[in-house]
């Protein structure tokens, strides 16, 4: 299995970022548009994106022999 991850400021910046964009979305009408008709700019908004989250990505082969169903004990 291979656990690839990111650091704290990796994250923040990441953070900052978004935020950045969320807050032009919401003051650029022009840039707004542009994303919505997925020109240039919703290219590098996803690419960003699919870029951060390929770090949060991981995979794992696992073998399940029984699986159980737990419940809430009344009282």
């Amino acid at each position: 299995m291979a656990i690839m991850g990111c650091n704290l400021s990796e994250v923040e910046n990441f953070i900052n970022e978004v935020s950045k964009v969320r807050e032009r979305l919401r003051t650029d009408e022009g840039y707004l548009s542009r994303v919505l008709n997925h020109r240039k700019e919703y290219e590098a908004i996803k690419s960003f994106f699919v870029v951060f989250a390929k770090y949060l990505q991981y995979s794992s082969d696992i073998t399940v022999n029984s699986l159980y169903r737990v419940r809430k004990c009344e009282g």
